[in-house]
């Protein structure tokens, strides 16, 4: 094993199966690439509807999805209000 660390970066890409766990803030609040991962904003935003995801810190929602679409599973888990956030 070397004592040098590598780290290579690659271009975004969409799963196509698959699980996604998606970032939710204050007020259900996901950017694009979120949307893009899960297979769509409405996909995002339905099963928040449907859930009664309410969005207290560190509340979660699943759902597994059984259409043709994007990925297979998707959690939703709430990270707070992005302005009080710390980098720690």
């Amino acid at each position: 094993m070397s004592k040098h660390l590598s780290i290579k970066f690659t271009d975004f890409s969409t799963p196509d199966a698959g699980a996604s766990i998606i970032l939710v803030a204050k007020g259900g609040a996901f950017d694009d690439a979120a949307a893009a991962a899960a297979g769509g904003a409405a996909k995002i935003q339905k099963l928040i509807d449907i859930s009664g995801f309410t969005g207290k810190l560190g509340a979660t929602a699943e759902a597994i999805d059984t259409s043709e679409n994007g990925v297979d599973r998707l959690d939703l888990v709430r990270t707070g209000h992005p302005e009080k956030r710390g980098n720690d």
